[in-house]
């Protein structure tokens, strides 16, 4: 009975994980991410989406396939169960993106800067706009 109650506990923890971890993805190098997106810059949220919920964005550093003084670009994130959340007027994003998809986190697109929460995913993430730039250096 033991050995029995044992198993239907490692059961339902091991089976009711996946389903937590559905969004889980093994993420690529930032070479990978780089190399297989047209456009690769920093950027930062300029205005609330709008009724097509999509959000202006600052351009503040262009790394890759963005056109010399382009200030915005107009992108729209993947709200999906494994995407962002509508962001905010100030959220900065290191974004990985081809022309016409949505950004999304399996896309590589990740947070920098989020005004509730400023520590959360600052220091790993500015890591990678450095390897960038030495990348490019």
């Amino acid at each position: 009975m033991n050995k029995f109650l044992a198993f239907a506990v490692f059961a339902s923890v091991f089976f009711s994980a996946g389903s937590a971890f559905a969004c889980s993805f093994l993420g690529k190098s930032v070479y990978e991410y780089f190399s297989t997106h047209s456009k690769v810059f920093v950027g930062t949220v300029q205005e609330e989406p709008n009724a097509e919920g999509v959000h202006k964005m600052h351009i503040d550093e262009a790394f890759k396939g963005i056109d010399k003084g382009t200030e915005f670009i107009d992108i729209s994130f993947d709200e999906s169960m494994c995407g962002f959340e509508r962001q905010k007027k100030g959220a900065r994003f290191l974004v990985y993106m081809n022309d016409g998809e949505k950004i999304s986190q399996t896309g590589g697109t990740h947070l920098l800067w989020r005004l509730a929460d400023t520590s959360t995913h600052l220091e790993m993430n500015l890591n990678d706009v450095i390897l960038i730039r030495r990348m490019l250096w």
